[in-house]
This record gives C-alpha cells, structure tokens and sequence, in this order.
C-alpha cells in the first residue's frame, strides 16, 4: 500500500481570489401558536404548532400528531401548556421529518384507552382524514386548472 501525504494547504492557498462571502438569511423566531377549538363532543380541545409569528389566519400544518390527556389533574384549556409539552416531546430535536406538526390536544380525564380510540374515531367522522383534506385540495386545484384551460380556449376562439 502506498501512501501519499500531502503538505496541508492553508486558507490563502484553498482561496487565492478571496474568500467567497456568504448571504445567510435573517434568523426566524420560531412561535408557538396554540388555537382552542371544540371537538365533535361539544368540548374544548387545542391545537398547538410552531409558527414564524402568532397569526391564526394562517393556516396550520396539515400533519398532525394527536394526543389524548386522561390524568384526571392534567389542566385543561387555555391552562395548559402545549407549547412547554412540545418542547420537552421534541427535546431540541427537529421532528418534523418532511415538514412541520401540527399537535392536537384533547382531554378526557380518567378516559380508557377505548374511550380514546371510540373519540378518535367519532374526530375522524366528523373532520375526516388527512387524505380526505388533500385529495380535496387536489380536486379544488384540477378545477381551477379547468377553469383556466376553459377561458383560454374562450379566448382563443374569440369568445368573450
């Protein structure tokens, strides 16, 4: 085996025409943005993600991580602390693997892990999926995309 050793180069030497500068955009302030809803029981739920600013009017992620709160002493809304819950869940790490979470949060004191799955399920009827939700969107969009091939063959052929 033959080895060659090569004479370390320094940083004048890698970058003979200046050191190339670097654009790093501004730092974001990640924010929690927690929403109480009511769930198909008539009772109030949260929903908590991370945000750029507190602004409801945008609109959450879509995936979502749901979490049922059963200890009869847990806090209920807004006494709750998701985003401290989150935290301490994601310990630093960044698990929105494909993009970000949205986490639901809702309470059932002393509930079963039955009586979680019967409202799990009952959410399920009432929102639907997230399949439900995109193929939904899907469908808006080819009829938009419709909607728009309609007018430039309108246009085209002279129509007004």
């Amino acid at each position: 085996m033959v080895r060659i050793t090569r004479k370390p180069r320094t940083r004048d030497q890698v970058y003979s025409s200046g050191i190339p500068s670097a654009y790093l955009p501004p730092k974001s302030i990640r924010i929690s943005n927690n929403h109480t809803f009511t769930d198909h029981t008539g009772k109030q739920a949260l929903m908590s993600w991370w945000g750029s600013k507190p602004d409801i009017s945008k609109l959450p992620p879509l995936a979502s991580w749901v979490f049922y709160m059963v200890h009869p002493d847990i806090p209920q809304p807004p006494d709750f602390d998701s985003c401290r819950f989150y935290e301490n869940l994601e310990d630093g790490q960044d698990c929105g693997i494909g993009g970000p979470i949205r986490y639901e949060f809702f309470f059932l004191p002393g509930a079963t892990a039955e009586d979680c799955h019967a409202h799990f399920l009952g959410e399920l009827r009432v929102r639907g999926s997230i399949w439900r939700q995109i193929n939904k969107v899907k469908d808006t969009m080819r009829n938009l995309d419709g909607r728009e091939e309609e007018e430039k063959e309108e246009i085209k052929c002279g129509g007004h």
